[in-house]
């Protein structure tokens, strides 16, 4: 993804020329639809671990960057596994993107292009 694949419906204008009339949404809204959408797109077997997007603060073309970790059964699992075996699966998945929801599917593309 490229800096300029930008979704404007989630991006506010405010050149008057340009700008995109949508219905109110409250930021709980808001917030409660990004949180499903995210939610979906995290693997079986794996949940959010941490996200940092600081670098958009003072530079919006940045990505920002989010890991993704193996459930508490799949830790348990990776970790009675041998060295060898370990270094061959990933016990956290790391991705980059403009979005939360661009980041969470780049690591989850990690987590399918590993899969065993």
């Amino acid at each position: 993804m490229s800096r300029h694949d930008v979704n404007l419906d989630l991006v506010p204008i405010h050149n008057s020329r340009f700008e995109r009339r949508l219905p109110p949404v409250t930021r709980e809204e808001l917030a409660s639809m990004d949180r499903i959408r995210c939610a979906d797109l995290v693997p079986a077997g794996w949940v959010f671990y941490s996200a940092d997007f600081s670098l958009q603060a003072a530079d919006p073309s940045q990505p920002g960057t989010v890991m993704l970790k193996r459930d508490a059964a799949g830790t348990k699992a990776w970790l009675a596994l041998s060295e060898a075996d370990r270094a061959a699966r990933l016990l956290y998945a790391f991705g980059k993107g403009m979005t939360v929801n661009a980041a969470i599917a780049e690591a989850a593309a990690e987590i399918r292009g590993s899969a065993s």
